[in-house]
């Protein structure tokens, strides 16, 4: 070995040590040998040891070749470990081409498959900033791979079911999906006939979205009730290829346009509601030709025009709803041959005719024709109809008189003849007729004679007999019917004394005394009315000052008690009036500074005793019951007549 070389020399820390039989020094079990080295020549190396050693080139010694054996491992380490990631880069970036390459061909092969069957245009397919090209780019991208890629191993095996799942999911795209209040699991990976929500409300339960598919997986019903879809361009075309679809639900949303064309290439489909959403133009000639139809819902849009010839081919319809549009046409060219009708809504148009076709319906159980221009007399029978509970024949211009009863009938629970021509007397039995009566609205009439009391009618809640010719009699005896929520008797020439059995009316939230002939003090008993919301005793001629059970009258809102001689004080009643909105009294004298006929501080208006402009406008209720879904009644107020001082516009649902 070199001359003084050892081990120390090179590290100052002993490691640990062995020296095989030739003298060669092992380190960690790692062999370096002198004869595994070539021999330098150079003078690249100065040798450390005692004074006066060589100085010539050595041979490597054994650290030497440990330092180099470790350089060359680690560099091949290096190469090797930069191969192996070149070969993983690689692969894995051939997997991402393969990938995109495999995802542009079941693009491509979709696409193909679409057109071929005549489902969409390929250039519409290809475009994905339209609805039909995300749809694809679902199914192809998302679709295909996931739980029913089953589905897309062989096109043409089930095609019928590939282009249903394309068609719902485009109805997802073109009608703005991610903004539906519920998703009904649209697009997830499951089967498309799972593509539904399951709703309990009250403890009932309802299901919507895709409700129904026959046993080959077929889509059969689509329920998409008040969901906010938003589709500009109407329902897409494609739906036309749902042809086992029976039922389309989709009212309440905003989708526009006009009747979809492809509905009459759905040849079993027997339910359709558009109502309630923006959809214009007229009814197609077409529409005559579903006659599978049994349910047609097209209320609250902008539909015009009239009725087409073909619609009296619809004999098989149970319920017909073209309320609130601008429809024309005679309704008795075709409703006498719908004899399965029993829901009718033809309200709010411009229809014309007569009600010639009613004896003919005999299934019917609900009838609102309102607010159209409707004429002739009443039927004979319109009181003896076999099934209807609800018939709104409001703002119409029937004539002739109210038909007498002649049996009871138990059903009728709604009937409103107001603002038509009707004449006559109102017939004295009519109490004993409609038993069960809920809603009589016999106002803005020309009735003459007297109010009958209306024994027997113990479910009345509303009864409206305002602004017609009557004859003066006093207040009609009321008090047994304890369940009227509104009393509006407005301009009926009804006199002497408000009657102190009007306090048992307890539930009575609308009392409208208006402009009649009460004398004598107000009742102390009105203060027994505590739901009371509104109290109309103007424009009569009571006197004395006002009970101070008024003040406990909490939820009182409306209180006009002007063009009365009543004088006094309201204090005790403004102590406690910050929810009476509209208060209405004489409590201006017109003379400045004489003290006014009534002190009244918290009056919202003040009229002059005996001025007629002052209370000359009409408060009058909402006479549109809504009995589309269920029976239910608001209130409202015009005020186009009103003195300046009224400013407040105020619509309420006590």
């Amino acid at each position: 070995e070199p001359v003084g070389v050892t081990y120390d020399n090179i590290v100052q820390e002993e490691p640990p040590e062995a020296i095989d039989a030739d003298g060669d020094v092992f380190q960690d079990e790692i062999v370096f040998s002198n004869e595994d080295v070539p021999e330098d020549n150079g003078n690249d190396g100065l040798m450390l040891g005692e004074a006066g050693a060589s100085t010539s080139a050595p041979k490597a010694t054994p650290v030497n070749l440990a330092h180099r054996k470790c350089v060359y491992i680690c560099l091949a380490f290096a190469v090797i470990m930069l191969t192996a990631l070149s070969v993983v880069l690689t692969v894995d970036l051939e997997e991402v081409t393969n990938e995109g390459k495999q995802s542009e061909s079941q693009k491509e092969l979709l696409i193909d498959f679409l057109v071929r069957r005549g489902v969409t245009l390929d250039e519409v397919l290809n475009d994905f900033s339209t609805a039909q090209g995300q749809a694809v780019a679902f199914l192809s991208e998302e679709d295909w791979d996931g739980e029913m890629s089953w589905l897309y191993s062989d096109l043409e095996e089930e095609p019928d079911m590939i282009v249903e799942r394309y068609v719902l999911a485009l109805i997802y795209f073109e009608c703005q999906g991610a903004d539906w209040i519920h998703s009904y699991n649209f697009l997830s990976a499951e089967d498309h006939c799972n593509w539904n929500a399951i709703f309990t409300i009250d403890g009932e339960s309802t299901i919507e979205g895709v409700t129904s598919c026959n046993d080959d997986g077929r889509v059969q019903r689509l329920y998409f009730p008040v969901n906010n879809l938003r589709c500009q361009d109407g329902l897409p075309g494609e739906m036309q290829h749902l042809q086992y679809l029976e039922a389309l639900v989709a009212r309440g949303n905003y989708i526009e346009g006009e009747m979809p064309f492809f509905i009459r290439e759905l040849p079993n489909l027997s339910v359709l509601s558009f109502g309630y959403n923006q959809m214009e133009g007229s009814l197609p000639a077409w529409i005559g030709d579903m006659t599978k139809l049994s349910v047609l819902h097209l209320s609250d849009n902008t539909f015009v025009g009239s009725i087409p010839p073909g619609m009296h081919q619809l004999t098989k319809l149970k319920y017909l709803g073209m309320d609130d549009n601008f429809f024309t046409g005679n309704l008795d060219d075709f409703l006498p041959n719908l004899a399965n009708l029993q829901w009718l809504y033809m309200e709010d148009n411009q229809f014309t005719g007569t009600l010639d076709w009613l004896d003919g319906l005999h299934g019917l159980t609900y009838l609102d024709v309102s607010k159209n221009k409707l004429n002739g007399e009443l039927p004979s029978n319109v009181f003896a109809h076999p099934q209807l509970s609800i018939m709104d024949l409001h703002g119409n211009a029937f004539t002739g008189k109210l038909p007498t009863p002649q049996y009871q009938n138990p059903d009728l629970q709604l009937f409103s003849v107001h603002s038509n021509q009707l004449t006559g007397s109102i017939p004295e039995n009519l109490g004993s007729a409609i038993v069960n009566i809920t809603m009589l609205d016999l106002s803005f009439n020309s009735f003459t004679g007297t109010i009958p009391n209306l024994s027997g009618t113990n479910r009345l809640r509303f009864l409206m007999t305002s602004g017609n010719d009557f004859k003066k009699q006093e207040m009609p005896f009321f008090a047994g019917l304890t369940s009227l929520v509104e009393l509006s008797m407005k301009g009926n020439s009804i006199v002497g004394n408000i009657p102190n059995w009007i306090g048992e009316l307890s539930r009575m939230k609308w009392l409208d005394l208006d402009a009649n002939e009460f004398i004598g003090s107000v009742p102390s008993e009105i203060g027994k009315l505590t739901e009371l919301y509104a109290l109309l005793l103007n424009r009569n001629d009571l006197d004395g000052t006002l009970p101070v059970e008024i003040s406990q009258l909490a939820s009182l809102e409306v209180f006009l008690i002007d063009g009365n001689g009543i004088t006094g004080g309201t204090s005790e009643i403004c102590d406690k009036a910050d929810k009476i909105d509209f208060f209405v009294s004489d409590c201006d004298s017109g003379v400045e500074g004489q003290p006014p006929q009534l002190d009244c501080p918290c009056c919202t208006t003040c009229c002059v005793s005996g001025d007629p402009d002052c209370s000359d406008y009409e408060w009058t209720s909402m006479h549109d019951p809504i009995v589309e879904n269920d029976f239910s009644r608001g209130y409202a107020f015009n005020y186009s007549d009103a003195s300046p001082s009224f400013t407040k516009l105020n619509d309420v649902n006590p």
